[in-house]
């Protein structure tokens, strides 16, 4: 990116990079049951989620700048911008994503 800050394969490269570690915590809490101990498990990893999610936004955020149309940066940008409640970007980019035919 320092060569070339229009690279998209290099600023994908980044994200994905950067979204790893949050994307483990995802699994982990997936396969969480309903127990009590699960539950507490759930609300405290959830708190480690959300702050990787805010690390790795601004990144996924400029790929999509560099390919707006990108199914694999749509996609995740969704579940992120989900998995944060951010109802005032999630709309545009799922009518965005219906539009491009990736949504129902």
């Amino acid at each position: 990116l320092k060569i070339d800050p229009a690279s998209f394969e290099a600023q994908l490269a980044l994200a994905e990079l950067i979204y790893i570690d949050a994307r483990k915590i995802k699994q982990e809490m997936s396969q969480l049951g309903i127990s009590a101990q699960d539950k507490q498990k759930k609300f405290e990893l959830d708190k480690v989620l959300v702050e990787k999610l805010k690390i790795a936004l601004p990144y996924w955020e400029a790929a999509e700048k560099l390919d707006p149309e990108n199914e694999r940066v749509l996609l995740i940008l969704h579940g992120m911008y989900q998995d944060l409640d951010m109802q005032a970007k999630l709309k545009p980019l799922a009518a965005k994503m219906k539009k491009l035919g990736l949504m129902d």
